[in-house]
Formats: C-alpha cells, sequence, structure tokens
C-alpha cells in the first residue's frame, strides 16, 4: 500500500504543489512566524509520559474492518523513551452508530494505556490530547 501511495504522489506532484501554493499565495516564509524558546532543564528527573489513540474502518457490503489502537510514551531518566500499546484489528457487523463505537473503543484504550503507564512507571506527570480529555470531563 506504501509503494502506491508514493507512486500517486510523485504523479501528482506538480498539481499538489500548485494548490498548496495556491493556499499560501506564494511562498511561505517560516521566520516570520516562528517563534524560538529556549527551554531549561529542571533539576530534578521526571518521568514523563503522553497518550493518544487512533482508530480506522473500511466498510464493506456487511462488515466493517477497522483497527484501533492506543500509545503511551513514556520517557524515564535511567531508561530513557519506552512505550506501551493497547491494540485490536478485527471486524464488525455493518451497523449505524459504528463510527461511534470505535470512537468509544479508542477512547477506552486511551484511558487503560494511561492507567497501565502511571501503574507500571510511577509518572510524575502524563500529557493527554483533548479527546481523551472531553471524554473524561462532561461540562453540565
Amino acid at each position: 500500500m506504501l509503494d502506491s501511495l508514493y507512486t500517486e504522489a510523485i504523479a501528482k506532484k506538480d498539481s499538489i504543489s500548485k494548490d498548496i501554493d495556491d493556499l499560501f499565495e506564494g511562498e511561505l516564509d517560516i521566520d516570520k512566524i516562528w517563534t524560538s524558546e529556549k527551554i531549561n532543564p529542571l533539576d530534578e528527573e521526571l518521568i514523563l509520559a503522553a497518550g493518544d489513540g487512533s482508530f480506522n474502518k473500511k466498510k464493506y457490503l456487511g462488515f466493517y474492518f477497522y483497527a484501533v489502537g492506543a500509545e503511551a510514551l513514556i520517557y524515564t531518566p535511567n531508561e530513557g523513551l519506552s512505550n506501551i500499546e493497547t491494540v485490536e484489528l478485527d471486524t464488525m457487523p455493518n451497523q449505524v452508530f459504528a463510527e461511534e463505537r470505535l470512537r468509544n473503543m479508542m477512547g477506552i484504550f486511551e484511558i487503560k494505556t494511561a492507567l497501565k503507564a502511571v501503574k507500571n512507571y510511577g509518572l510524575d506527570y502524563y500529557m493527554v490530547d483533548g479527546s481523551l480529555l472531553g471524554d473524561l470531563i462532561r461540562r453540565l
């Protein structure tokens, strides 16, 4: 599949470049909008982690073929970077709320992965994306 995407990208290179140029009306000067910030190292050694999830599906006549996953990246000063993953690849019958079901599965996987990271690594900070935060904190 990746080879086909590369082939398609090469074939459409000129038209894609033109579309992007039209969107930015010429050259995009990153130096005008980039802000450099110096991040000072902390004296204490923290264990940090961040997590995110994703899902994708392909609809066929009578069923969906889907993949759902979540990953947490954990940084420990002594061991460096490691990860924890939760994934599922399967089929399900064609149904009205398939998108919502997969989105809920993704949220559950994100929470499970975050809990595994907290339990196994004794984290100081865990960074979550907005979708998980929205699932955990509801407006009244």
